[in-house]
């Protein structure tokens, strides 16, 4: 039974309930039974219950079923980078950076360092975004690398005086993230083609 169904039977309700306003009057109980005996206004309120509980019964197999399909793209994504690592195994130990296959052409490719977050809690606010406060890994990343950099070039210098006032400015300039660290970088498999 569609909505517009039980707006006709509740406007039928209500023309019931106006014509019998002397009777209810007497006897407040005589309503309900008038309306079922009357109307189809309790069988569509009931159609629509029984809708509205299969709805949410639908609504409910969506969320489990976007969940296992979730599950399963993260399970494939996972394999692929397996896969790749496997590919980028093969060609170093060939000696080669690349090779052209019949379904594509794979090569080795340098990544840089990548953020790793060891403990989002220690995380200063500074590097949460907003409206929601989501962590920003281009943003530590940043802030990592200029530290390593800096930290680099103090160790550059051969004064031992000149580089610990060196190591001291860094401290000051580019503090560490605590909470986050910078992986060593690595190597993975472009494929094209």
């Amino acid at each position: 039974m569609s909505t517009y169904d039980l707006y006709k039977q509740m406007e039928a309700a209500k023309a019931l309930k106006g014509n019998l306003a002397d009777i209810l009057a007497e006897d407040p109980e005589f309503l309900p039974e008038a309306i079922e005996a009357e109307t189809g206004l309790f069988e569509a309120l009931n159609a629509l219950v029984a809708s509205v509980r299969e709805d949410e019964a639908l609504a409910d197999g969506v969320d489990r079923l976007t969940a296992r399909l979730k599950a399963r793209k993260e399970a494939l994504e996972r394999r692929a980078e397996t896969k790749r690592a496997l590919i980028a195994s093969a060609l170093e130990i060939a000696g080669i950076t690349s090779h052209e296959a019949p379904a594509g052409t794979v090569s080795l490719k340098v990544t840089p360092p990548k953020v790793i977050i060891t403990e989002e809690a220690d995380i200063p606010s500074k590097f949460f975004t907003s409206p929601d406060p989501v962590i920003s890994r281009k943003a530590i990343g940043e802030a990592l690398k200029f530290r390593a950099a800096a930290l680099s070039a103090a160790a550059d210098i051969e004064d031992e005086d000149e580089r610990d006032t060196a190591r001291a400015q860094v401290e000051r300039d580019f503090p560490p993230v605590p909470g986050a660290t910078l992986s060593n970088g690595g190597i993975t498999v472009a494929i094209r083609g």
